[in-house]
């Protein structure tokens, strides 16, 4: 994913998983919760890390196909999973 929609959202997609992870560790105190979370905020925090080691890229110039493919297909995959696969996958209906 090349473009503008990259270099705002990844930065800010590590960090929002962080503080989201340490919340449901606070909020679930099950082992099974704790295991699941709490691998994905290690996940998270290595990410960072990561992320904050690598040399900066030089911004591509976006292209508004690229963009427009993402935001479409996005919400396709939104429409699909609330309104037709979420009770199929999880069994609790959306509304």
């Amino acid at each position: 994913m090349s473009g503008s929609i990259r270099s705002y959202v990844y930065p800010a997609f590590a960090i929002t998983t962080h503080h989201k992870e340490k919340e449901d560790l606070l909020i679930n105190g099950r082992l099974g919760d704790i295991v699941f979370f709490g691998a994905f905020l290690v996940w998270a925090i290595f990410d960072f890390r990561d992320a904050r080691r690598r040399p900066q890229q030089t911004p591509q110039t976006p292209r508004m196909t690229s963009t427009l493919a993402t935001v479409v297909i996005g919400l396709v995959a939104y429409y699909l999973f609330a309104f037709h696969l979420h009770v199929w996958v999880t069994g609790v209906p959306v509304m």
